[in-house]
Order: structure tokens, then sequence, then C-alpha cells
């Protein structure tokens, strides 16, 4: 059993409801891009053709935009 399967059935025995294995995906997604801010990276992690596609998982908070706009306005 692969590593995706083993942590579905351990999801399914703990009672959990309405995961996906897509929720995986766009955890991963959403975690490099807040670490690095490199949608291009997230791009080949996922293994998308069309950078379009990878802005549905990749998704940035307001916050860290408001912040990132603040740091690039003091510099």
């Amino acid at each position: 059993m692969g590593d995706a399967q083993l942590v579905l059935c351990q999801d399914a025995y703990s009672g959990v409801t309405g995961f996906r294995f897509d929720d995986l995906r766009h955890n991963l997604a959403t975690k490099l891009l807040r670490q690095t801010g490199n949608l291009k990276l997230v791009q080949r992690a996922l293994n998308h053709d069309d950078l379009k596609t990878t802005l549905r998982y990749a998704h940035v908070l307001d916050t860290e935009v408001a912040e990132a706009l603040e740091h690039a306005t003091e510099s």
C-alpha cells in the first residue's frame, strides 16, 4: 500500500469526513508558496503544464499580500 493510500485508510478510521486526496496537494501547494514565494516552483512540484492550474491550489492569504506590499514600499 502506498503512502497516500495509507493516509486515506488512517483517515477513514479516524472518523474524519470530507477528506480528499486533492486536499493534500492543495496543502502542499499552499505551504510551498508561503515558504518560498515561488509560484513556478509550486507549478513544477505539482507537475502542472499551465500556471493557471497551479493558481487553483495555491492561495495566498490577504495578510501575506498586505505584508509583502508593505515591505516592498519600504525599500
